[in-house]
């Protein structure tokens, strides 16, 4: 059926999310094959490109390479049982904690800097017009209209303020929206910028005292999205109390704590400030009415309960648990056609590939073999059988669970055509007493790529379709509200703007329905991944990834049953896979955990800690430049000096002992390289280090210790975090492992120091090279010289450990993966490092990297060093690396300019 000029999106039907986790599975099958990097995949649309692309980068490669073998995919029964099974959730409410007003800080933005302030009905943006003046800045008032509408955007805009009037529609926060789009990726390209939202409701984000005028509670979900995507942009979400004067001292809160305050989310009001923060909190059940004491169901066979969703996936799953529980009537809604028998020829099918067999044959025949079906096409009629058949499957389920059911295929959006469902459900079991509103759409793509039709369909399944569901059976006597809502909104996700701005709004409609329905049971449940629905194996790998456990499906609808037992409860709620590492802003000790302590809620991103880890008490500061820190001259990269990881390690460990005086360096725990230090051939970088108090743990003490640059007004930039262990002498050694069979490396050390390897003089410390394999690599170095030759005033007299043994074993990652597939790598993280002398060797060591896992883009080692008389000095467990053809430019590029050269 395949053609090569097919177009992956419009006759394949290949979206952009599942090209990347194709192209991912591909080049795990050909290793030879070029990197495709996000800049290609705009260029590659059609199959013929992508064949194209691969084949020339693959001549260019050196053959024989065999392809990984393919993986089996699971099978499918086994899956959705997996998928059931009887896992638990963890539960967490939303609530407000106090924060402190910060002293008057300076804007860190370049002086007379173009700020724009979106003008309000209330005034409160021409009051952050005058205030931004008044500090320097070229701040200007814009209408909010068409995106278009707005004055061009100057290339070195700094800020936007988006302040909402006292009522905000549906289409005046897309409005909103337009214009951060307009001017996002400019702000994005500044070197410092911020971007901030204002909604009106209570000064607590709609938590406590929410008025009826809510849907600028959708804000906070574009501002904690920009969070994500801006990186360099400083991103916060206010809310002003509605009642709070719009005078100078607001405007000079809000301008304060833009740059004085860590939390993304401020709330104002005229006695206090406040940020949203989430309690785990277990689900504590009442005692009923029953015998045995169990709370009786909340929807029972005398209600009739309404679900948008459809009869497909997780909403399904609700259904049915729905009425195993108490068999209320149910009446789903979904955007499906209604459910059909199939013909003859198609009922045999029963997987897939029968099914699309069956489908292609059937064309042909109907139209005589003169004209072809396109996979899209196939597959899309495909996903219509399939869907037809889970619905009657689902619905025969609910039926046989105690329910009368009935489905509707309506489109949640159109109120006309809700308001007739609705009507038609009460003609056929009655009044609506209850409304689970799981209906939802995903268009993922990045603020500054989102279409207007793609953010209406999304925000218009979940809003819209709640304002029509709420219309229809505004005369109904509800005895609960379910919505779903989702973890994006609380924490914010890259490429899901839409989808975090509409489930805020759920979350606030929420809070106002609560309020206003003293007798009725609302949720606004912001459920994590489901292990079903649309999250992919592929996703799920990716939430694992990130610390995030997807929940069942008989976990998440068990779980929801229990809450709605309880006749009182917290209105938001926080939903995720039991294990899950909560995103959190500010360390939390175990202490404070077990009491339930507060956590501040951050990004769901590997690596992004620069934005949300409260820094550390300062132990020490140093100025890094050529002349007093003379080994940087020799780790140059891209023509500027890197900060090598060997000694960023060296400065935690001084760091940790700085405040514990007679303990011994034992090692760490955890180091994580988020950023890399850069230092130009003129420039002068300050750097901190900051340490924890230290913590017992048996016989060892751990010490949280961080690296970072830059200054204390939210720009600060986190370099590198670890924990360090110290004690009260050194470990006894452990035992030796096997070194790695290695076969003899054929380059000379000259050779690899002049074409392969980036390091200068100070750090050319290999002595000999033993031999190398797909299984590792050995080699023997050299010892670091006394800290004074390479640092003027160092902070120590020796060395913790040995930078220069340190920094040859990450080299001999680089050369290891030169070997493998010409690619170079660089250090990203280590799990452990345990060292078993006060001090490396003076005869220098040997080095046995044993490579524990690896594929086109990253690598993991467990690195050995020993001393000559065959003891071991030191272990480092689960070092990574990254694995990336485009260091090889850079690595060539290892001088500094003539300017910095001459004045060294």
């Amino acid at each position: 059926m395949l053609e090569l000029s097919m177009g992956l999106d419009a006759d394949l039907g290949i979206d952009s999310i599942k090209r990347v986790e194709i192209l991912a599975s591909l080049q795990k099958q050909l290793p030879a094959a070029p990197v495709i990097k996000p800049e290609h995949l705009g260029e590659l649309q059609t199959l013929e490109d992508i064949v194209a692309f691969l084949s020339a980068g693959m001549a260019a490669n050196a053959p024989g390479a065999a392809p990984a073998s393919a993986q089996p995919s699971a099978d499918a029964d086994a899956d959705a049982e997996t998928r059931r099974a009887p896992r638990s959730v963890q539960r967490h409410v939303v609530r407000v904690a106090p924060l402190s007003e910060p002293a008057a800080s300076r804007v860190a933005l370049p002086p007379s800097s173009p700020v724009w302030i979106t003008r309000d009905d209330a005034g409160l943006g021409a009051e952050l017009q005058r205030t931004l003046t008044a500090k320097g800045f070229a701040a200007e008032l814009v209408e909010v209209g068409h995106a278009g509408d707005a004055p061009d955007v100057p290339e070195n805009l700094a800020g936007l303020f988006l302040v909402a009037d006292a009522a905000v529609t549906n289409d005046s926060l897309k409005a909103l929206f337009a214009l951060a789009q307009k001017a996002g990726a400019t702000l994005a390209a500044q070197k410092a910028a911020v971007f901030a939202t204002v909604s009106r409701l209570d000064g607590t984000f709609g938590l406590e005292a929410p008025t009826s005028l809510v849907t600028s509670g959708g804000l906070a979900g574009l501002a904690k999205t920009a969070h994500f995507e801006w990186s360099r942009v400083t991103c916060k979400a206010f809310d002003v109390d509605a009642v709070l004067s719009d005078d100078a001292a607001t405007s000079m809160r809000i301008v304060n704590h833009a740059w004085g305050t860590e939390a993304i989310e401020i709330g104002l009001s005229a006695d206090r400030t406040v940020t949203p923060v989430l309690e785990g909190q277990a689900l504590a059940l009442e005692s009923g009415n029953s015998s045995s004491g169990k709370k009786a169901p909340r929807f029972t066979d005398r209600d009739v309960v309404v679900v948008s969703g459809g009869a497909r996936g997780v909403t399904a799953e609700i259904a049915v648990a729905l009425a195993a529980e108490g068999q209320p009537h149910l009446a789903l809604f979904g955007r499906s056609p209604l459910p059909k028998s199939e013909p003859a020829w198609l009922v045999a099918a029963t997987d897939q590939a029968a099914i699309q067999k069956a489908l292609l044959e059937n064309a042909k025949l109907r139209a005589n073999a003169a004209s072809k079906m396109t996979p899209l096409e196939l597959r899309t009629e495909c996903r219509r059988v399939l869907a037809n058949r889970e619905i009657r499957s689902n619905l025969a389920r609910i039926e046989s669970a105690g329910s009368r059911v009935s489905y509707h295929a309506v489109d949640v959006r159109d109120r006309a055509a809700v308001a007739s469902a609705i009507e038609a459900v009460r003609g056929e079991f009655g009044a609506v007493t209850g409304l689970v509103h799981g209906a939802g759409v995903l268009a993922d793509s990045t603020i500054a790529d989102k279409t207007a039709a793609d953010f209406d369909r999304v925000y218009g399944t979940k809003v819209e379709g709640l304002e029509a569901l709420l219309a229809a059976t505004s005369g109904d006597a509800l005895r609960a509200i379910v919505l779903f809502s989702s973890s994006t909104a609380r924490f914010g996700r890259k490429g899901q703007v839409d989808y975090a701005m509409a489930n805020e709004v759920l979350n606030k409609i929420a809070q106002r329905e609560a309020r206003e329905r003293p007798d009725c049971r609302v949720l606004s449940v912001n459920w994590g991944p489901w292990d079903g629905g649309m999250v992919t194996p592929e996703l799920r790998q990716l939430f694992t990834a990130e610390g995030i456990e997807v929940i069942g499906l008989d976990a998440g609808a068990r779980y929801l049953l229990r809450e709605l037992a309880v006749d009182a409860g917290p209105v938001e709620i926080v939903v995720l896979g039991e294990g899950s590492a909560l995103p959190q802003a500010q360390p939390v000790t175990e202490a404070a955990a077990t009491a339930g302590a507060p956590v501040t809620p951050r990004q769901l991103a590997p690596r992004v800690a620069s934005k949300v880890h409260p820094e550390l008490p300062k132990v020490f500061e140093r100025t890094l430049d050529f002349e007093t820190h003379s080994f940087l001259s020799s780790h140059v990269l891209d023509g500027k000096a890197v900060l090598p990881v060997a000694m960023v390690i060296e400065w935690l460990g001084h760091g940790a002992l700085h405040g514990n005086p007679g303990l011994k360096f034992q090692g760490f725990e955890d180091l994580r390289i988020f950023k890399g230090l850069i230092i130009a051939a003129s420039e002068k970088v300050t750097v901190r280090v900051g340490a924890d108090r230290a913590k017992k743990a048996g016989k060892e003490f751990r010490v949280a210790v961080e690296l970072c640059s830059g200054g204390g007004n939210g720009h600060r930039v986190l370099h590198a975090r670890a924990t360090i262990v110290l004690g009260a002498k050194v470990p006894a050694p452990e035992s030796r492992e096997a070194a790695p069979a290695v076969r003899p490396y054929s380059v000379s050390l000259d050779e690899v120091y002049r074409t392969h390897l980036f390091h200068g003089p100070a750090f050319r410390g290999l002595d000999s090279i033993e031999g190398v394999s797909e299984q590792g690599i050995i080699a023997a170095s050299r010892p670091a010289p006394a800290p004074r030759e390479w640092i003027t005033a160092p902070p120590r007299s020796h060395w913790l450990a040995d930078p220069l043994a340190i920094d040859c074993a990450f080299q001999m990652m680089i050369l290891w993966s030169l070997d493998r597939d010409g690619t170079p790598s660089l250090p990203t993280e280590a799990k452990s490092y345990r060292q078993f002398r006060a001090a490396f060797p003076s005869e220098g060591t040997r080095i046995e990297v044993r490579v524990t896992e690896h594929d086109a883009h990253r690598a993991t080692a467990d690195i050995d060093w020993v001393s000559p008389d065959g003891e071991l000095i030191a272990r480092m467990v689960g070092y990574e690396c990254v694995i990336d053809r485009s260091l090889l430019e850079p690595f060539r590029d290892n001088t500094l300019t003539a300017t910095a050269a001459a004045r060294r």
